[in-house]
Order: structure tokens, then sequence, then C-alpha cells
């Protein structure tokens, strides 16, 4: 566990900290630009993410969250020490189409699988955004020099609602994912939801195929 938590700090803090650093004296030369990829989980709680099943992707999930926290820390102190000869940029995004939005995860024995449930317990009734389209708002949020970038864009509105109502933010989070409904011990509200006709289709991507 102590390996595969150093593994993930190491690739989503270190190994942004290594570049950079050897990085910057070419940028102050060229007038370069620095993009971080944290996420808006550095700001909003996301239940479901800490445990799960005594899964050991949630204990890397963790670690993945920290480190993405870390980033915009380090990145904007960085942009204060560096001043305007180089200018930073700091992507923070939501739910982004990919294989862990599609299902696709790691047991706790090593072994790749996909499971639905899991991906509609921990996505919920949040739509995903499509990846070009994030990667569209990224290059564009680059060429005009903002500072940060969320994508999807209606994310923005998580970080207000964090910093101006925290306790009822959590209160909400807790309704939708945590408390339990129904007989079963794992079917949440945002569970329900997601299992209306025709509403994964529209705010899921199709399930990964390993195939």
């Amino acid at each position: 566990m102590y390996i595969f938590r150093r593994f993930l700090q190491d690739v989503n803090f270190w190994g942004s900290v290594y570049v950079t650093r050897f990085a910057i004296p070419h940028l102050r030369d060229t007038g370069g630009k620095i993009v971080s990829m944290s996420s808006s989980a550095s700001w909003l709680p996301a239940p479901r993410m800490s445990i799960y099943n005594g899964c050991y992707l949630s204990f890397s999930t963790v670690c993945s969250v920290a480190s993405k926290a870390a980033l915009v820390a380090l990145y904007e102190t960085l942009r204060v020490e560096v001043g305007s000869n180089i200018h930073t940029t700091i992507v923070t995004p939501g739910l982004i189409e990919s294989e862990m939005t599609k299902g696709k995860h790691l047991t706790g024995k090593g072994q790749v699988k996909v499971d639905l449930d899991m991906r509609d317990k921990q996505v919920g009734v949040f739509p995903v955004g499509k990846a070009e389209g994030c990667a569209k708002a990224i290059v564009n949020s680059v060429c005009q020099s903002e500072s940060y970038v969320t994508e999807p864009a209606w994310y923005r509105a998580t970080c207000w609602w964090e910093t101006f109502f925290p306790e009822l933010n959590d209160r909400l989070l807790q309704l939708l994912y945590l408390i339990k409904f129904g007989d079963s011990t794992s079917y949440s509200l945002s569970k329900m939801f997601v299992d209306l006709p025709g509403l994964k289709a529209m705010v899921h991507p199709p399930l990964y195929s390993l195939s």
C-alpha cells in the first residue's frame, strides 16, 4: 500500500515538480507557459472516493486527490515566484470521459476490471464531459493566458458553492451519495437517479471495453 501511494505521489506531484524545475530556465528565455493538470477534486469533496468496499482502488484515489490538491498550491505559489515572465495555467477538470469514468479500474490484486456498478456509484448523476471538448478548452485558455481553466465549465459553480456554503455542500453530497435508500446497503439517492430510464445514457459515456 505504501509503495502504491508513493507511486501516485511521484507521478502526480513530484513528476510535475521535477519537470518544472528544469524547464523554468528555458521557459524564461523563450517566454513559455506552464500548464498544470490538477482536478476539481482539489476543492470539491468527493464521496465514495475514500473507501469503496475495501477496494485497493479507493486508497489510491485518496492519494490521487491529495496530490492534485498539492499541485494547485504548488503552482499558485510558483506563479507568484516567477512573476509575469512565465504564465501558469492551472487546469481543474471535473468528470471527463476516460477509462476511469467508463468503469475501468484496478482491483486489490492488481487486475484490470470493468465495473459499471462502481462507476455509477462514484460518478453518480454528474454529467461526464467529452475529452475533445476539454482539450480544446485547455488550449484556448492557455493561448489566452488564463490563470485557471475548469471543464466542464459548470464545475466552476461548485468552487463558489464550496467556498460560501461548505456545510450545506457536505450535507448535499452526503444525501446524494452516502445515505442509503431502499433495502440495498449501497443504493444511494444518486444511484437511484442514475437508474432512471434513459438518464444514464445522457450523463455517462459508454461502458469501457477491455477487448
